[in-house]
């Protein structure tokens, strides 16, 4: 599978993968391993697949479409059209109140409600891919890993507020909470940071072991509600 979200109740879980036929990704499983709901869409890879913090809603980003059901009896709810050539994020805030998605061009496409038929559209930054990106649980600043740097954005205004310092790296995986973001990285050895949230300021940061191959090793990090950093990378 190439996404897999646990539902905040902890018993269930939504995946996605490549899908060549109708009705294949993604899908609502129990905790038993029981498929409950198919979720379905035309053929095509799901590039990213998220969760709201409530548990309510799941989006897929196939091709340059976002889809969004409810996780409940599966129902479909709407498709949004991004015409993006390639779909790097995707967020979708309490309650379904915002579904953002970004580009590897740097654009970022905010839909506010699930009913609403105008986004807003920013380019943070010009010119600068976005590689990662998450939004803090509040749903009012997005955080973006970019191949020009890394900073806080407000997801209104489109302003940036806050610039992440330290040396730049290749993040693969961002997570946030309201004072602290953390990051982490396999590339050219594994790596994972943490900046306080509110100053920008770089907490610590931990080196693994490198090899030659460890750039090929997926990675993710996560942050817990306590505060808790956890983290899957390679050589530690």
């Amino acid at each position: 599978h190439r996404a897999v979200r646990v539902l905040p109740c902890g018993d269930r879980l939504v995946t996605g993968s490549t899908s060549r036929t109708w009705g294949e990704i993604p899908a609502v499983w129990s905790d038993k391993g029981v498929v409950l709901h198919r979720l379905r869409h035309p053929p095509g890879n799901t590039r990213c697949l998220e969760v709201s913090p409530c548990g309510k809603f799941v989006a897929s980003a196939v091709s340059n479409s976002i889809f969004v059901w409810k996780t409940e009896g599966s129902a479909f709810i709407r498709e949004l059209t991004t015409r993006m050539m390639w779909i790097s994020g995707l967020a979708i805030t309490e309650g379904g109140r915002q579904v953002v998605v970004c580009s590897l061009s740097g654009r970022t496409i905010v839909w506010r409600g699930l009913d609403s038929e105008h986004a807003s559209s920013y380019a943070w930054p010009p010119a600068a891919g976005i590689v990662a990106f998450t939004i803090r649980p509040r749903g009012d600043r997005l955080v973006a890993i970019t191949h020009k740097g890394n900073a806080v954005w407000e997801l209104s205004s489109g302003q940036m507020v806050l610039r992440l310092k330290g040396e730049d790296e290749h993040w693969h995986s961002v997570a946030a909470l309201d004072h602290y973001v953390a990051a982490c990285s396999s590339r050219g050895g594994s790596a994972v940071v943490l900046w306080d949230a509110r100053t920008g300021a770089q907490l610590f940061k931990e080196t693994g072991n490198r090899t030659s191959r460890v750039e090929d090793l997926p990675c993710v990090v996560a942050l817990a509600p306590s505060g808790s950093l956890l983290s899957a990378l390679p050589g530690f």
